[in-house]
């Protein structure tokens, strides 16, 4: 399957951490006991460092730990594809090297494909083995890191003469 976050985090303010993790592991297996169900949303609130807040209503969450959750509500749904959008957004450089690992850990120890659509290129750089740079909604440019920051047509397109 396939999952998603969203640039501008969106929790249920009104419920706490684990039954926002619960509605989507729910939605991925309607059958399945709700023991279970809690069960899976705790393993993955501990997989993003969230254990701790599980009865914490999300409204009471500040910006990085909306986006854990987020991540976490996304990874209950067992995805093998996880799109992330602008997850660096708002975060300070010691939140983007945290959040640099954690990805780098999605795709290590899950085995994800993470497709991140991003413009803190250092973060960029750090983590991913293939970027694919786009200049008005066209690809420009795809290859490894060190190779698109040294290419002509993406310094010109982003950097200018």
């Amino acid at each position: 399957g396939v999952a998603r976050t969203f640039q501008v985090t969106r929790p249920f303010a009104a419920m706490t951490c684990l039954e926002n993790v619960m509605v989507a592991a729910i939605n991925r297996r309607p059958q399945e006991p709700r023991p279970a169900i809690a069960r899976r949303a705790r393993e993955e609130l501990d997989f993003v460092g969230m254990s701790e807040f599980e009865n914490l209503e999300a409204r009471q969450l500040n910006v990085i730990q909306k986006k854990r959750l987020e991540l976490a509500r996304a990874l209950a749904t067992e995805p093998k594809l996880l799109l992330l959008d602008e997850v660096m957004g708002g975060l300070n450089t010691q939140e983007i090297n945290q959040a640099v690992a954690f990805i780098r850990r999605l795709r290590d120890e899950r085995g994800l494909t993470v497709l991140w659509i991003e413009h803190v290129m250092g973060a960029v750089m750090q983590a991913a083995e293939r970027i694919i740079v786009l200049d008005q909604g066209r690809v420009l440019m795809t290859g490894a890191p060190q190779e698109v920051v040294n290419d002509e047509r993406v310094v010109q397109a982003y950097l200018g003469d």
